[in-house]
C-alpha cells in the first residue's frame, strides 16, 4: 500500500511539472516577433559598396568583377549569407567571406 501511495505521488508531481512546462512553451507561441527593417539604415563604408534587398545586406569591395553581375543580373549564383551577423544584426550577404570580413573590420 505505501508504494502505491509513492507511486501516485510521484506520478502526480510528473504530471505537475509537465503543465508548467506546456504552459511555459504556449507562453513562449504568444510572443510577437519583431522584424527590423533594415532599408533605413545606412551601412556604407569606404571602400565597400552596399545594398539592402530583402533585408538582406549585400556587400562588395569597391572594384570587385562581381558587382557588375549582381547590378546586372541580381543575387549571386556564388556567395556566402553570414545570417545576422552584420551591423544592428543584419544578415549579410557577399561574394566571400574575406569580403564580410574586411567590412566589418572597418
Amino acid at each position: 500500500m505505501k508504494k502505491l501511495v509513492v507511486l501516485g505521488t510521484v506520478l502526480m508531481m510528473f504530471g505537475a511539472g509537465c503543465a508548467v512546462k506546456n504552459e511555459a512553451v504556449s507562453q513562449q507561441d504568444d510572443e510577437k516577433v519583431v522584424q527590423v527593417d533594415y532599408s533605413k539604415y545606412d551601412f556604407s563604408k569606404p571602400g565597400f559598396y552596399t545594398k539592402v534587398i530583402d533585408n538582406r545586406l549585400w556587400v562588395f569591395k569597391e572594384g570587385d568583377k562581381n558587382l557588375e553581375a549582381f547590378l546586372k543580373d541580381g543575387e549571386l549564383a556564388k556567395h556566402i549569407t553570414m545570417i545576422s551577423a552584420g551591423p544592428h544584426g543584419v544578415t549579410i550577404k557577399a561574394p566571400d567571406k574575406e569580403t564580410i570580413e574586411a567590412y566589418m573590420a572597418k
